[in-house]
């Protein structure tokens, strides 16, 4: 996925081009966590199955306790429903 290249051709004939080695979201550029969240809830909201909002935030609850959850199907019950 990287590098990423952009090269623009504009019509006087010049070129610019930029160049990106690292992006935001590589473990070497970490998304800050509500960079993180955000990225989950709009993919939640732009699946085939669309995950509600309220259900997205259950989710995030849930996994920031996984260590409490006794069950994992309490997830699958969630994103199934």
């Amino acid at each position: 996925m990287t590098p990423i290249e952009v090269d623009i051709g504009l019509r006087d004939g010049t070129h610019h081009t930029s160049r990106l080695d690292v992006v935001y979201g590589n473990p070497a550029k970490p998304l800050s966590r509500d960079d993180h969240l955000g990225k989950f809830r709009g993919n939640c909201a732009a699946a085939a199955r669309p995950v509600p909002r309220n259900v997205a935030d259950r989710l995030i609850e849930r996994i920031d306790r996984l260590e409490e959850v006794a069950d994992v199907i309490e997830l699958v019950d969630l994103v199934a429903a």
